[in-house]
């Protein structure tokens, strides 16, 4: 899908982009990043405004949220029982080291509701590990860049070797990865992503990796 405009829909969320308004449910549980320009948030008497790369935590709440310029929106139902409204800023979000660039986990260490935004930078030369995930399913909104995808046809079912192929691809780009499904980002120039997925962290199988990481968290990449 090469579109800057999309709406993906699973069993899990839904994950949108926004250039204009959005109208926010009472009984839903929702994160808005604003990845470009401003944006406001409108929330009964409570008015809040987001810069460039700000982002809110929002739940049992109707608002209504406008901008000049773009922002991504996850939605699930709201498992919370009191009302939360959190505002803050990328560069206060928990930051993972990686060996091709890093990670952003705007919804912390510990995500509520079972839903995890993350903002992903990738070096120009560099590659994710060629992996596969068991149970997280996630969807990736290539914000800048040019990427090779590479992929299998094959579900993942244990073994380590799987015939592979390559799409390159410009952004924005909007590339949705199920459980078993095994695929790796190659960066042809420097990368900036947002990721939506459901909170399984630490459920990464690793099939190849150039820094010769194993399966499941790396405690070094944790430790900035």
């Amino acid at each position: 899908m090469n579109t800057d405009s999309f709406d993906v829909k699973n069993e899990n969320y839904r994950y949108l982009t926004c250039d204009d308004s959005f109208y926010g449910k009472a009984d839903n549980y929702y994160v808005v990043y604003q990845y470009q320009d401003g944006g406001e948030i409108s929330c009964g008497d409570v008015r809040l405004s987001l810069a460039q790369d700000a982002y809110l935590e929002i739940a049992n709440h109707s608002f209504r949220f406008t901008t000049n310029g773009r922002a991504v929106i996850l939605e699930v139902p709201s498992k919370l029982t009191a009302p939360l409204i959190n505002a803050s800023h990328r560069q206060n979000a928990y930051t993972v080291s990686k060996p091709w660039g890093y990670e952003s986990w705007l919804t912390g260490l510990h995500p509520i509701n079972d839903i995890v935004l993350k903002a992903i930078f990738i070096k120009a030369g560099t590659k994710t590990s060629l992996q596969v995930h068991e149970l997280k399913h996630e969807t990736n909104f290539i914000l800048s860049g040019v990427a090779d995808i590479v992929r299998s046809e094959e579900a993942f079912d244990g073994k380590r070797d799987y015939p592979l192929f390559t799409q390159t691809v410009d952004a924005p780009y909007v590339m949705d990865v199920a459980p078993l499904s095994i695929h790796q980002l190659s960066a042809c120039s420097d990368l900036q992503l947002i990721e939506a997925s459901t909170n399984h962290l630490e459920d990464v199988i690793r099939l190849q990796d150039d820094s010769g990481r194993g399966d499941g968290t790396i405690p070094e990449e944790h430790a900035v």
